[in-house]
């Protein structure tokens, strides 16, 4: 009687621990199975040509912040975005005024370093700037999209954030010394 009540017990415990994760599977699983496919495309893969318009276009957009022409670098992400004008540009202004505060903590801008391009398929690319401050450092985020319509490339995403954010893992070599 013990055993069949233990049996029972032990039974609803694990059922009571497992249950979720299985109900979450059934009702979940397609997404997160889909979140995890890689992109694919007729064509696998983004063209040189393609990679450095991106780069250019991000590297003079650097250029303009280092030279403290914000409202050059505003207008040169605004004409080159994917969301409509007004909008894309309130949202780089808010982030440019973040930009100031951090200036005002780590000093003035000394110039920028590409650290990283990356596509995902033919349509997604990303750009990851770090501009440096006299103190410190930015990292810039610089994400494309290529319309199937118009196979044009356009800024679909832009991040400023602090460089420790882009190791892949866990701290940065920089942070534990080694």
């Amino acid at each position: 009687m013990v055993s069949a009540f233990l049996g029972c017990f032990v039974f609803r415990l694990a059922l009571g621990c497992v249950l979720p994760f299985i109900l979450c599977a059934l009702c979940f699983g397609p997404m997160v199975l889909a979140a995890e496919l890689p992109v694919t495309s007729v064509s696998s893969s983004v063209s040189e040509e393609e990679k450095k318009a991106c780069s250019q276009l991000t590297g003079a957009v650097m250029d303009a912040l280092v030279a403290s022409d914000v409202d050059g670098a505003i207008r040169k992400l605004v004409d080159n975005a994917w969301l409509p004008r007004d909008e894309f540009q309130t949202f780089v202004r808010k982030i440019f005024r973040n930009r100031d505060l951090v200036l005002d903590s780590l000093g003035r801008s000394y110039g920028w370093e590409f650290l990283s391009q990356r596509s995902k398929g033919s349509s997604l690319q990303q750009f990851i700037i770090l501009e440096k401050l006299k103190t410190g450092g930015l990292a810039w985020v610089v994400d494309f999209y290529k319309s199937p319509e118009s196979g044009v490339w356009k800024i679909s995403g832009l991040k400023m954030d602090d460089p420790s954010t882009i190791w892949p893992s866990g701290p940065s070599p920089l942070q534990t010394g080694d």
